[in-house]
């Protein structure tokens, strides 16, 4: 039932078939109206999660779930949201279409702005709304209306009858004859299945405002959705699930508020002008976005701890071309002193990837995908001069606003000041404030969270089209190395032979005489790129020196892995694209008199006529690395799904001296494992020998319990080989070591750092890594395929996945912090029951939150597309929610929690 709470009762009910273009309806109904807000418009919104209810209200019964995250009950806003002055500045702001959608949203609160410019001539304004469960409409503050509103206070919409649910077979109602077996649909759906269909549709059609509750100046449309139960005609689920709910009973599907004639109010569209709009910085920007002119511009928040770096965004946009645009920060100021201004770094993001916008779900047809544009993404020095506006769109420049906290800094609040000036604008100013928890992070280098970002210098040359190993090639390859020390990476690449799934076509030691009596090697481009990895990116705690890869597989392919199957499917995987097997190595080598570069095959590992020069260059490598206090680095590369054979390793475990091997794989070896019972695997990233805390049976296990995974002695990270990791949104990248320290993990690795797509076809469209020029190296579905930096206007720049992964990171060595004092008995003791049972606390809500923030929330469909299949899954739902869900409090009380933890202990020595 619908209801007007307003003095002018308009609302019609109505259960319509789902159409798009509500908006455009709604404008025709009425001639000469203006379109003030809709579904496209900016709004800002607050997404409460809880478990579905099935049942009648009165006897609703939640459909929990095994997993604790699933069933967590996320807060309500604190204070009276629907009020003008709401602060609702933390709340996801976007197109009313970016809403969650999941059978997990129990209420959807949004609020959209607009301004009445003069009350007399403004013409009557008319609400229009459609919606799955109920609604509840507020103006500035009152509510007007509400449709098929069970029970207001606890948040319960009308029940929708059996046959919304069901078809007349009794399977789920779903875009398509529900396959139970599998979890999705099969076919379209039936014409008896679209009539129920149109059951789902309710609507609020319209509706005037009352016109005695506006106001000259900022008006707020307050829309409250409410959840309907599940009816329990719904059969029982064969999967994960209790039930399989395939379609959301929380929802909105369509806006528009419309004002007859236009005049006397301002629209939230893009203005005239220079403008300047506040976003979350985990929330992606598009260069279709704009600001809600009537929404204020407030402060631009950042929090953190000493010796980090944390981020802040505003974003400028103008209907015209942005020429001479600057944004500059002046010092920070608070009552334990000051920061300096040239502590503050500002970043202009470039248009760089993409992200994805909707959930992987077989119900994806039932969302209007959003228009969102080209992804902001790429972090530059500076903006193009100008900044042109897309056709249909304006000029769009999200400011990364990046505070590197001194290690002496004071805690407390410090306040300071933005300018934004454009060529011909006049300028904008926005308050700049930070908050320092009492709290030193400890300096990158000493992080014990893993991180691998791979580095490529091949990359970069055919990026920048600059002659290989010159100056120029050199300063790219710092540059690219300098942004990787923020988050502590530390592991180096040294190819010893030609073509390798790098993407390498020399190798980085030079051969001189490959074929003489004693060779011997030129060092010079190893030395001068260790140099450059250790002066910019801190010292490496693995240096990789690159022997093995799978094109020396024989050319009949015999299993060389002990028994594994992944070796045989790799092996076969090269002769379906073009590779050849069976090829002997290759190495560069060089004519110290003529200065020219050269190839030679060398003999194969297993012929006894190579051991010689090998024995001669480790011997050598070894002095080097022990000048460079890096001997105990020292590692052999690479192991993948496909092994080099027995011989080999023995060769190779001679010749080196006994250096362990690094692996990249699917599966993983156990601590006291060795490569063939001969050489041990000193580092290993891993696809399936992982364990993550989540509490989702995987491989027939379920670990539910963090395990600390940062305190084991057996150096193994995750490799995520998903190729879409780059378009996941930005809190699968904060998130991201996190899964894994609070798993079994000591981090994550093989994460490319400049592998972008740099292969392009003839009309200059990226297609390709650097890696596909040779398929005889190709590591089937492990190569590379993610990258944190991006390509500048003049060299490789940092993206906003590295930003949101440096503050995971950050979050991580807090947490650890903490953990450690917690696994003591000792230091435990110290820090007294209380402290104790508040850290746990926000311990276990922080891996509560985190599993929520990368889920779907699709509690429906097979594993890798529902709830649970979060590592597959780009976790739109979630991402949503979490964006909006106060995560940057959550953030300042770990660090309080740690800064107060190593306080306690400092003081008790």
């Amino acid at each position: 039932m619908c209801m007007v709470t307003s003095p002018r009762p308009l609302c019609v009910l109505a259960a319509l078939c789902c159409v798009a273009g509500l908006a455009a309806a709604a404008v025709g109904q009425t001639t000469g109206a203006t379109i003030i807000l809709d579904r496209t418009s900016p709004w800002r919104m607050h997404h409460e999660l809880r478990p579905p209810v099935v049942g009648a209200p009165g006897a609703l019964t939640p459909a929990a779930m095994p997993q604790p995250w699933m069933n967590l009950a996320t807060a309500p806003p604190e204070g009276d949201w629907t009020r003008g002055d709401y602060d609702d500045g933390d709340w996801f702001g976007g197109p009313a279409d970016r809403s969650c959608r999941t059978s997990s949203l129990a209420r959807l609160r949004l609020r959209g702005r607009f301004t009445v410019t003069d009350l007399k001539a403004a013409g009557a304004l008319r609400l229009t709304l459609a919606y799955h469960g109920g609604a509840i409409v507020h103006l500035n503050g009152r509510p007007i209306a509400h449709g098929h509103v069970a029970d207001a206070v606890q948040g319960i919409a009308e029940a929708y009858p059996p046959e919304a649910f069901v078809t007349d077979a009794g399977e789920p109602l779903a875009w398509g004859a529900y396959d139970m077996e599998r979890g999705r649909p099969s076919e379209p759906p039936s014409a008896e299945a679209k009539e129920r269909m149109k059951l789902h549709r309710r609507q609020i059609a319209d509706l005037t405002l009352p016109r005695e509750l506006l106001r000259e100046g900022p008006n707020v449309l307050a829309i409250e959705l409410l959840r309907a139960p599940y009816d329990p005609v719904l059969p029982a689920g064969r999967g994960s699930f209790p039930y399989e709910l395939v379609w959301d009973t929380c929802t909105l599907l369509d806006v528009a508020l419309t004002a007859e004639g236009g005049a006397g109010v301002l629209a939230a569209r893009r203005p005239e002008g220079l403008q300047a709009w506040n976003a979350d910085p985990w929330r992606g920007d598009h260069d279709g976005d704009y600001g809600n002119p009537s929404e204020p511009l407030r402060p631009v928040r950042i929090a953190g701890a000493r010796n980090g770096a944390f981020n802040g965004k505003i974003v400028v946009g103008s209907l015209r071309a942005l020429g001479g645009l600057r944004v500059t920060a002046t010092d920070l100021r608070g009552e334990g002193g000051r920061i300096a201004a040239d502590a503050v770094q500002i970043r202009y993001a470039l248009p760089w990837g993409g992200e994805q916008a909707l959930d992987n779900t077989y119900q994806r047809k039932q969302i209007p995908a959003p228009t969102t544009g080209r992804l902001l993404s790429a972090l530059a020095d500076r903006p193009p001069d100008p900044v042109e506006p897309p056709r249909g769109g304006g000029a769009v420049v999200p400011v990364w606003i990046t505070v590197h906290v001194p290690a002496d800094a004071a805690a407390g609040r410090y306040a300071g000041e933005l300018a934004i000036e454009a060529a011909g604008e006049p300028p904008l100013r926005a308050a700049l404030e930070l908050t320092v928890e009492d709290w030193t992070l400890p300096d990158p280098q000493d992080y014990r969270t893993w991180v691998e970002l791979m580095q490529s210098p091949q990359t970069l040359e055919v990026e920048y089209g600059v002659e290989r190993w010159s100056q120029a090639h050199w300063d790219l390859i710092g540059r690219s190395l300098s942004l990787l020390r923020g988050v502590g990476s530390r592991v180096v690449y040294v190819p010893l032979i030609c073509r390798t799934n790098l993407g390498n076509e020399e190798s980085m030691v030079r051969w001189i005489d490959p074929g003489g009596p004693a060779p011997a090697f030129d060092f010079s481009l190893m030395d001068r790129y260790l140099d450059l990895a250790q002066r910019e990116c801190g010292t490496p705690k693995i240096v990789v020196f690159y022997v093995w890869d799978v094109f020396l597989v024989p050319r009949e392919g015999g299993d060389q892995s002990g028994g594994t199957g992944g070796h045989r499917r790799m092996v076969n995987y090269i002769g379906e694209h073009d590779g050849v097997l069976g090829l002997r190595p290759a190495v560069t080598t060089i004519d110290p008199a003529a200065g020219t570069l050269g190839e030679a095959e060398i003999p194969a590992y297993t012929d006894p006529a190579g051991e010689a020069a090998w024995r001669a260059l480790f011997g050598e490598l070894r002095r080097r690395m022990r000048r460079r206090g890096l001997e105990d680095a020292m590692m052999l590369g690479m192991v993948t799904d496909a092994r080099p054979s027995r011989q080999e390793v023995a060769f190779f475990h001679d010749v080196s001296g006994g250096l362990p091997w690094v692996s990249h794989g699917h599966g993983g070896f156990t601590p006291d494992q060795k490569l063939h019972g001969i050489a041990p695997v000193g580092y290993q990233a891993c696809v399936w020998h992982t364990k993550f805390a989540d509490g989702v049976h995987t491989h027939g296990q379920t670990w539910s319990e963090p395990m600390a995974g940062w305190n084991q002695d057996q150096l193994t990270v995750a490799f995520e080989r998903n190729t879409a990791l780059d378009s996941y949104p930005l809190t699968r990248w904060r998130q991201f070591a996190a899964t894994n320290i609070t798993g079994g993990q000591r981090g994550i690795g093989r994460l490319g750092a400049d592998f972008w797509p740099v292969i392009k076809d003839n009309r200059g469209r990226r297609q390709g890594r650097i890696y596909q020029r040779y398929p005889q190296s190709l590591w089937m579905n492990l190569n590379i395929t993610s990258a944190v930096l991006a390509p500048g206007p003049d060299g490789p720049v940092a993206t906003t996945r590295l930003e949101a992964l440096r503050e995971g990171v950050q979050e991580c060595e807090a947490r650890i912090a903490i953990e450690r004092a917690l696994l003591d008995d000792a230091a435990r003791r110290r820090l007294g029951e209380d402290l104790v049972a508040r850290c746990r606390n926000a311990l276990d809500e922080q891996v509560l939150v985190m599993w929520k923030s990368l889920s779907n929330l699709q509690m429906c469909g097979p594993g890798w597309s529902n709830a649970l299949g979060w590592r597959w899954s780009p976790g739109v739902a979630g991402h949503t929610w979490y964006v909006g869900s106060g995560w940057r409090d959550r953030s300042r009380e770990l660090f309080a929690l740690a800064g107060e933890v190593s306080r306690q202990l400092a003081s008790q020595r």
